[in-house]
């Protein structure tokens, strides 16, 4: 069941028990809905690779890592910092987020919603491998530099990456972005 669904156990035995303390005479049929929110739309590896030569070079290891990871774009991806990739450990540690800027208020960095949102995620070796090629070809790799900087140093927003390839590639593709996290983490 899905978290739409959770309540009705606690329903089913609400009812249970108000049919047993003489509250209720007869038991209602309370029913299940089917769930149907599962996500779709996943890029198999065959269709990324196309995909990923579509893209500006600037763009492909920012993308690359979305697609690895699952992470959101905005929030997640772009504001990562060198600082918070540790090579040696084998861990990209987490420990902000990024609020949207709005009304002249730049993007700033804010504590996850919650406690587990603050975790180590395994470097990969495929996800190593991609980094440590990005940090070889940027001129940004000190501790706090962002890890997908523009060529002045600061982080690519979401407007720039999106402007800049995915909505072309996406248009040359025929592809319907619904949002600008295209590539979801599995299930």
């Amino acid at each position: 069941a899905g978290a739409g669904t959770s309540g009705l156990g606690y329903l089913r035995r609400l009812v249970s028990l108000a049919v047993k303390a003489g509250k209720l005479s007869t038991r209602p049929t309370i029913s299940t809905p089917k769930v149907q929110n599962e996500r779709t739309g996943f890029f198999e590896p065959d269709d990324f690779a196309a995909v990923l030569q579509e893209l500006p070079p600037a763009l492909r290891s920012v993308m690359t890592f979305a697609y690895l990871t699952g992470w959101r774009v905005r929030s997640e991806v772009l504001p990562l910092t060198w600082d918070r990739v540790d090579f040696a450990a084998g861990v990209i540690h987490v420990r902000y987020l990024v609020a949207h800027g709005r009304h002249g208020v730049p993007p700033h960095r804010i504590a996850p919603k919650t406690r587990a949102s603050v975790r180590e995620i395994p470097l990969l070796p495929q996800l190593a491998t991609v980094l440590r090629r990005h940090k070889r070809g940027s001129r940004f790799t000190a501790a706090p530099d962002h890890v997908f900087a523009m060529s002045v140093g600061t982080p690519f927003l979401l407007h720039n990456v999106s402007k800049r390839g995915l909505r072309r590639v996406a248009l040359a593709a025929r592809l319907e972005l619904a949002h600008p996290a295209p590539f979801p983490a599995r299930p």
